[in-house]
């Protein structure tokens, strides 16, 4: 039996009694199964569907981290894989290890991987995607991603502008200076403000910036000034501290 583009085959017609249905091979980039499948016939022109499952062959990438001049390992660079053909991210993000290194199986195909999250003290690694293809041919893929260290440096503090509260999981967007999420633009990194309300963003080299935040605080509205820094050799480290205002509610009261 051969299965037709749709996905279907017929056999031929059989006797009745007792028969066993063995995948003799798989369709390209898929796994044979191993599964043996009973089927019985016992009535006059009957059809028996039996469904088959098969799974995609798979491959491992292995993401390596480096520092671009000592070689040393890297833990805790943070990265998201995502498909090729619709840019749908595969999965949690992945953490470097004290190894400096991260696996993940995927099936066969053509993926992107990028860098999230950078090592402390350390600059973004060149280059925004990493493309991938894991086929017959290119069953394991090593990447070796090399990050380089820095002095420059924003550490931006966001607050309640009333109470002067530090406030945690403010996202904002670092950008080219004159470019802006309004026009669509990319950053060149996102970060969010940790627990202690603050951030610390390192740059690969100095320069004019602006920051716009991309997203409030829970139960506060967003701040859309545009921030502008500028780094340089004289002042390596950049402060910010951006206020955020609470969302006001109207309630309307009938008696």
């Amino acid at each position: 039996i051969t299965i037709d583009s749709g996905g279907i085959g017929k056999s031929n017609e059989l006797p009745y009694g007792d028969y066993l249905l063995k995948e003799t091979k798989a369709p390209d980039g898929y796994q044979i199964t191993k599964e043996i499948y009973p089927v019985k016939i016992s009535k006059e022109a009957e059809t028996v569907y039996v469904q088959v499952p098969n799974e995609k062959l798979k491959g491992t990438l292995k993401i390596i981290k480096k520092d671009s001049e000592t070689q040393e390992l890297l833990a805790n660079a943070v990265f998201t894989v995502h498909r090729s053909e619709d840019n749908v991210q595969i999965g949690d993000p992945l953490v470097t290890g004290a190894d400096g290194t991260i696996s993940v199986e995927l099936p066969y195909g053509n993926y992107y991987f990028k860098e999230v999250s950078f090592p402390s003290g350390y600059a973004p690694a060149k280059g925004n995607k990493y493309e991938v293809t894991l086929d017959a041919a290119n069953i394991s893929v090593e990447k070796e991603i090399l990050n380089t260290k820095t002095k420059y440096a924003l550490r931006l503090f966001k607050r309640d502008g009333n109470t002067g509260e530090y406030l945690a999981g403010a996202e904002f967007g670092l950008f080219k200076e004159g470019e802006s999420p309004k026009a669509g633009d990319t950053p060149i990194q996102t970060f969010t403000t940790n627990a202690n309300g603050s951030a610390v963003v390192f740059l690969d080299h100095a320069g004019n910036y602006d920051i716009y935040e991309l997203k409030s605080p829970s139960g506060y509205q967003k701040n859309e000034q545009k921030y502008s820094v500028t780094v340089t050799d004289n002042e390596p480290t950049v402060e910010i501290v951006a206020d955020n205002t609470k969302q006001l509610l109207n309630i309307d009261i009938h008696k």
